[in-house]
């Protein structure tokens, strides 16, 4: 991700939480590593891929993240780019909020194309910084997640203390 230390390695596991702790060499890391949900397939054909890393303290994995929440700096850096085996997706960052875990925004599936309309238009209202994605053009996206850096707001107006606080990057993925 240009302007950013996120240049990692993408993992794929059989559960959310090996590669919270293990490195791409399988070797025990309090880094982690960055992985996919291992409910999606990672070959990013779902409409909405996630994908989750550490926010680490010396600005690795993830931590870069946090940074998408200034409007400056998503001027600068809109662009995200993620290469599989077999494809070059180029993403453009359409939202980025800080909620909960499990919130709205943790949406993986939808049951219509009318629910990932609904689901898109959410991100977008709830979204700290603007962009002039057109909502219409988005097939499908990648959702970047990791832990934020400050307490929040959720969907409900309730009070996100920081510990529970993610910080949630959309990508209309091409």
């Amino acid at each position: 991700m240009p302007g950013t230390r996120i240049n990692y390695a993408v993992m794929a596991g059989s559960n959310n939480t090996y590669y919270l702790h293990h490195d791409e060499r399988d070797q025990a890391s309090v880094s982690g590593q960055i992985f996919i949900d291992y409910r999606d397939k990672p070959n990013f054909t779902a409409r909405n891929t996630f994908l989750y890393g550490h926010n680490m303290y010396n600005g690795s994995m993830f931590a870069g993240l946090n940074d998408f929440l200034k409007q400056e700096f998503l001027n600068r850096h809109r662009h995200v780019y993620i290469y599989t085996p077999k494809k070059r997706y180029v993403g453009t960052v359409f939202a980025v909020q800080t909620n909960s875990g499990p919130s709205i925004a943790h949406t993986l599936r939808f049951s219509s194309a009318q629910k990932f309309a609904n689901y898109l238009s959410y991100l977008k209202s709830r979204s700290k910084v603007k962009t002039n994605v057109k909502l219409k053009s988005i097939k499908k996206m990648a959702t970047l997640w990791t832990c934020a850096n400050d307490s929040t707001t959720g969907d409900a107006g309730q009070t996100v203390p920081v510990e529970k606080s993610r910080t949630f990057v959309s990508v209309a993925l091409k």
